[in-house]
């Protein structure tokens, strides 16, 4: 496929990706605007704490086999190589979700003591990585009109379903947000996989799996997977540090304000990530390094103009956000939305930045710089929020965010200079 098919391409999955967005994207700001007046700042904090273990969870788990599938799926040509890739992806699944299902249940149990906020972290994340997989393979299909469908109706569910069970049952209680995510999960499963193809491959995944191709797939994908969770880590530490040195409340008013531009941005951006990438892939796969680049260069050109709008836009109306957010005036809290929406921007463009080391299997060393701005972003939280609040914290994950382009575009820089190196010492030998 020519430069020139490619993006025309990306363009038009880009639009896709973002007409699927808006549905989920508008129910996110009104979800985090109602449900934080319904139920209390109080309230929707506990619920951030438990989406953001499960998330990271989910991420770690089935981060490696949604990262495989997008790399290496568009490999598999021959129909016997393919299905013995599928059976033996959906074995894999099984053993991340065991894997995923007894971590999660660990780490709620330490960090809440509590049964109900423990069944619904198992159930979170079980319904989570299934999901993960599912997308992952659409999405490497270039499907984006299934899960267009998918996103939206699992965002209308997620919304509905607690609001109703709000007013209905008069229980103000943050499990309700949690059903809605679950329910979310599943129906947008039962859309992508509508002949449930997926879970009698799953039953049957042990008749044609590969160990061989799984450690295959799992050396790739691990240290991405492992990069995803500190990624997201790097995302909700704060939150924790913040409920830890200041209190719950604080927790929820930070989250509030953090999930609207993050999702925000996430509707913008995010579509010309879901477009590019299975396109970059393809083209890298089959040897076209340059156009593989050259997408890449295009994608991150796209979000750099549209990350300059939102930034402009969402600055000159930070009141209007806050009272839209929280129902009231908070100077306190306007003081989040510039740092967080220019490390929310760093962060989105970072992924396009890092394909190239991706792509050359140069994920271990993604996964050591991520460690490192995470290690930063914690160490500046425990030093910085008690003296500074609740809105040190939006600094700090920006810092955590310019760390992490420092550290890939100074190992870039560094590679450069030592092939001229070696290239100039062929010359003169």
């Amino acid at each position: 496929m020519s430069i020139k098919n490619l993006s025309s391409r990306l363009k038009w999955d880009s639009f896709t990706y973002f007409i699927g967005r808006i549905v989920p994207a508008a129910l996110s700001f009104c979800s985090i605007s109602v449900f934080i007046k319904l139920l209390g700042e109080k309230i929707y904090g506990e619920y951030t704490l438990i989406m953001s273990l499960s998330l990271i969870v989910s991420n770690i788990s089935g981060g490696w086999l949604t990262q495989s599938i997008l790399r290496y799926q568009s490999s598999f040509h021959l129909k016997h190589a393919y299905k013995k890739y599928i059976y033996t992806l959906n074995f894999s699944m099984l053993q991340s979700l065991v894997v995923a299902v007894f971590t999660v249940g660990i780490l709620s149990y330490i960090n809440f003591r509590d049964l109900g906020k423990f069944i619904a972290s198992i159930f979170i994340v079980a319904s989570q990585v299934i999901y993960m997989v599912v997308f992952s393979q659409q999405q490497a299909l270039l499907s984006s009109r299934k899960i267009l469908i998918a996103e939206t109706l699992r965002a209308i569910i997620g919304f509905l379903l607690p609001l109703g069970a709000v007013f209905t049952l008069k229980n103000h209680s943050y499990f309700l947000l949690l059903l809605g995510v679950i329910a979310g999960n599943i129906l947008g499963f039962i859309i992508i996989d509508t002949n449930f193809s997926f879970l009698s491959r799953s039953w049957n995944a042990t008749k044609q799996y590969s160990s061989r191709l799984s450690n295959y797939l799992w050396a790739y994908g691990w240290p991405m997977a492992a990069w995803a969770g500190t990624a997201t880590s790097l995302n909700v530490v704060d939150r924790y540090i913040i409920g830890w040195l200041v209190d719950v409340q604080s927790v929820g008013i930070y989250s509030a304000v953090y999930d609207v531009i993050y999702k925000s941005l996430n509707l913008l951006l995010t579509p010309i990530l879901l477009a590019a990438h299975p396109m970059i892939v393809r083209e890298w796969n089959t040897g076209n390094i340059t156009e593989a680049k050259k997408l890449i260069r295009q994608a991150l050109l796209f979000q750099i103009c549209i990350s300059f709008i939102f930034i402009l836009v969402i600055s000159n109306n930070n009141i209007t956000l806050i009272k839209f957010v929280l129902g009231r005036n908070d100077e306190v809290a306007s003081m989040l939305i510039f740092p967080v929406a220019l490390g929310a921007v760093i962060w989105q463009t970072t992924m396009l930045l890092h394909k190239p080391l991706e792509l050359e299997k140069k994920t271990r060393l993604l996964l050591l710089f991520c460690i490192i701005s995470l290690i930063t972003n914690i160490i500046l939280n425990i030093i910085l929020i008690p003296l500074f609040g609740y809105v040190a914290a939006s600094y700090t994950t920006l810092a955590s965010a310019v760390l992490y382009i420092v550290l890939i575009l100074l190992y870039k820089s560094i590679v450069q200079v030592l092939k001229r190196s070696a290239q100039s010492k062929k010359i003169h030998t």
